[in-house]
């Protein structure tokens, strides 16, 4: 058994739609699901092939067959959609119904006559098409799964959004031509579904470059001409902006480029670059951060030490966290490397414990 658990993807504000969306849907199936003609609400507010309403176009995606479904349906648009919902913002409403309807009507081609009448439920169509949105946008930010073979045998890995996702839809083609649009899962409407999202993406891309506004480096290709010319190495448009001094532009294509390709596929020395920026303009909560999700993307990176070093430097310094900020000044000792003096951080913890830091601060 696998499942996906997380994602490498943080968001900028809070998810309150998909949130909202996951919330209906639970209490719809608690509402619901236990009343004894559950089947007789299935029966009139499931979308049939064969007899198309509009109402049920909307009110089947909030209908689910059990609670492992309802589980899993609502795990994934958990993983996925808080960061689409992050790129869409309010549009996220319209895109999610849509994607929805999108699904019903290629399982009504897909259907034979002798389904035609047996009313399909879910929302698995609609977060079809947030799969679909989530691997254009942000093919090379990871998944983590959980596995678990036999009985002993489990654990946890990673695998870029592109192969998972790309994967899941294959799986989906698959047994949608196997199948025959006969059994219990519509997997022509998962196919419906992610072709929207993918359509969306990319109708998505195509106007924000043709709109976005453009920094001295020159314009952030989001479309065809930015993942050509960044697919192999995403640092090209790093370079351009150190190489005309502008470290605003820098910060703004570091920035999106972690976004859509990953932290992982900057190299090192760019991630230290933006944060040195971040800390000289002051803002020093930007600057750890930064330090941060490099550490936990290469802890053991031969500068790893040096990171770990002007981290605790920050915290100590600038931030009010002393016991954070210790704690990485020690391990820079413990763990020394390159691109720093280890006196130095023998010296910036002496300091700080004749200073009588207060290690009950916050951590």
């Amino acid at each position: 058994m696998i499942i996906p658990i997380g994602d490498e993807n943080p968001v900028r504000r809070l998810p309150i739609i998909n949130y909202t969306i996951i919330a209906f849907n639970v209490m719809v199936f608690i509402t619901f699901y236990f009343r004894p003609d559950y089947a007789g609400i299935v029966d009139k507010f499931g979308f049939k092939p064969g007899n198309i309403e509009l109402t049920t176009l909307f009110t089947s995606m909030f209908l689910h067959g059990g609670l492992f479904h309802l589980a899993g349906n609502m795990l994934y648009l958990w993983i996925f959609g808080d960061n689409v919902e992050d790129i869409l913002g309010f549009f996220y409403i319209p895109f999610y119904l849509l994607a929805g309807v999108a699904a019903s009507v290629l399982h009504t081609i897909a259907s034979p006559e002798t389904r035609s009448m047996v009313p399909c439920i879910g929302a698995s169509g609609a977060i079809s098409g947030v799969l679909g949105f989530y691997m254009i946008i942000f093919p090379w930010r990871r998944v983590k799964f959980w596995y678990w073979i036999w009985y002993f045998w489990f654990g946890t890995f990673y695998l870029e959004a592109l192969w998972a996702i790309g994967l899941w839809f294959g799986l989906q083609l698959l047994y949608g031509f196997l199948s025959g649009g006969l059994g219990g899962i519509a997997y022509w409407a998962h196919i419906g579904g992610f072709a929207f999202g993918v359509g969306a993406a990319f109708f998505g891309r195509m106007i924000i470059a043709t709109f976005r506004e453009k920094v001295d480096t020159g314009p952030i290709h989001v479309g065809r001409k930015f993942d050509r010319q960044t697919f192999r190495n995403p640092n090209l448009l790093l370079d351009k902006a150190i190489a005309a001094g502008n470290d605003q532009g820098y910060l703004e294509n570091f920035r999106r480029l972690s976004r859509s390709y990953g932290e992982r596929r900057i190299k090192p020395e760019y991630h230290l670059k933006a944060a040195e920026i971040l800390a000289q303009g002051n803002q020093f909560k930007q600057s750890a951060t930064i330090y941060e999700r490099f550490l936990l993307n290469y802890p053991l990176h031969p500068m790893a030490p040096k990171f770990r070093y002007t981290l605790g430097k920050l915290y100590l310094d600038h931030l009010n966290r002393p016991r954070k900020g210790l704690r990485y000044l020690r391990r820079s000792v413990s763990e020394p490397g390159e691109g720093y003096s280890i006196e130095d951080a023998q010296n910036e913890i002496g300091m700080a414990d004749r200073s009588g830091v207060d290690w009950k601060g916050k951590l």
